[in-house]
C-alpha cells in the first residue's frame, strides 16, 4: 500500500522516504527527488490543514503516481507549520488535468479535520477497522499506485 508511516525527521529526506514507496517502482526515483526538492526550493507545498502536496514532473512519465508519508509529531516546514501528511505526486508536464483530478480528490479528504484524525489513528495501527469513508479514500490511492 502507498500510505506509510515516516522515520523521516526532515522535509527533503521524508520526500526521499515517500518516492520508496511501490507506487514509483519503475521509475527514476533521483531524477523525481531532485524535480520535487527543486519545486520546494520555490516555495511550500504545505496547503493547511497538515497537508503538503510534494510534486515532480518528468517527460517520461504517463500517469500520475502518488503516495503518501505520515508522520504523527509532524514534519517542521519553512513556514513554521507543522506536516502530518506529505502526499508526493509525480506526473509528467502533459498531465496537469489528471494531476488537478488527484489534487481535488484528495484534498476533499483531507480538508476534514475528523478525516485527518481517522486516517492518523488507522495510519498507527491498521489492523482497525475501516470506515467507508477512509476505504474510498484508500481506494483514490490505490489507483494511483498501479503502473
Amino acid at each position: 500500500m502507498n500510505v506509510m508511516l515516516l522515520s523521516a525527521e526532515q522535509r527533503t529526506s521524508a520526500i526521499a522516504e515517500v518516492l520508496l514507496s511501490k507506487a514509483f517502482d519503475g521509475l527514476d526515483r533521483k531524477a523525481l527527488l531532485a524535480s520535487a526538492l527543486e519545486r520546494e526550493s520555490l516555495s511550500s507545498t504545505e496547503v493547511g490543514h497538515s497537508v503538503a502536496l510534494a510534486h515532480a514532473k518528468l517527460r517520461s512519465i504517463r500517469k500520475v503516481h502518488a503516495a503518501l508519508g505520515i508522520k504523527p509529531e509532524g514534519l517542521l516546514y519553512p513556514d513554521g507549520r507543522r506536516v502530518t501528511f506529505l502526499f508526493v505526486i509525480a506526473t509528467s508536464y502533459a498531465d496537469s488535468l489528471l494531476y488537478m483530478e488527484f489534487l481535488r480528490k484528495v484534498l476533499v479528504f483531507m480538508h476534514d479535520d475528523l478525516f485527518d484524525k481517522e486516517l492518523l489513528d488507522w495510519a498507527l495501527d491498521q489492523d482497525k477497522p475501516q470506515s467507508p469513508r477512509l476505504k474510498a479514500f484508500l481506494k483514490v490511492l490505490a489507483f494511483y499506485e498501479k503502473a
